[in-house]
C-alpha cells in the first residue's frame, strides 16, 4: 500500500487543497492521503491560527465523503514544533501493514526545504511528491535546478516514471 502525507496549518483547508490532492492521489496510485494539521508551525507565525481541534474538525467535515482521504492528529498530539521528519518517522513507526508513506508538499514549500529541520533525512525516509500549483511561478526547470544544486546532483528525471529518481 502507498499513502500520502500532506501537512499544513489548514487555516483554513480549502478546495484547492482537496482538488490538487485528488489529482496527486490518482496520478501516484496512493491508497490513502492523510491531511495532517500542524500544531506549532516552525516556518509560520502562530498568530491568528485557529485551535488545532477546530482545524482538525474542519478537515474531517471537508473530507468525510471523499474516498481515500483521512486526517491524522499526529502533530496535534505531539508537543513542540511540528517537524516533518518527526511526522514521517512517527507515521512509519505506527504503521503495521507495510504502507509506504509519500510526503506531499507544494513547490513553494519544496523550494524552501533546505531550511527545514533535518531535511536531508526526509529524502531517506520517504519518497517526496512535489505539487505545482496552478499559476505558480515554480516551473519544472526551477525545481529541477534546485534538486540538482541544493539536494543532490545524483537525481535524474525519468520520463517513464514522470519523476526525479536517485
Amino acid at each position: 500500500m502507498n499513502s500520502g502525507l500532506f501537512g499544513g496549518t489548514f487555516n483554513p483547508l480549502h478546495n484547492g487543497h482537496i482538488d490538487t490532492l485528488r489529482v496527486v492521489r490518482e496520478n501516484f496510485c496512493l491508497d490513502r492521503v492523510y491531511l495532517i494539521p500542524c500544531a506549532v508551525p516552525p516556518h509560520k507565525s502562530s498568530a491568528g491560527l485557529a485551535p488545532g481541534s477546530d482545524r482538525l474538525e474542519m478537515i474531517n467535515a471537508s473530507i468525510r465523503d471523499i474516498h481515500g482521504f483521512s486526517s491524522s492528529a499526529m502533530e496535534l498530539e505531539r508537543s513542540g514544533p511540528s517537524y516533518t521528519i518527526d511526522t514521517v518517522r512517527e507515521f512509519k513507526k505506527r504503521d503495521t501493514d507495510g504502507t509506504t508513506p509519500h510526503l506531499i508538499i507544494g513547490s513553494d514549500a519544496f523550494l524552501e526545504i533546505t531550511t527545514w529541520d533535518r531535511y536531508g533525512a526526509i529524502f531517506e525516509e520517504a519518497p517526496v511528491i512535489v505539487m505545482t500549483r496552478p499559476g505558480s511561478r515554480n516551473d519544472f526547470s526551477e525545481i529541477s535546478g534546485f534538486i540538482r544544486q541544493d539536494i543532490s546532483s545524483a537525481y535524474r528525471f525519468s520520463e517513464q516514471e514522470r519523476a526525479f529518481v536517485h
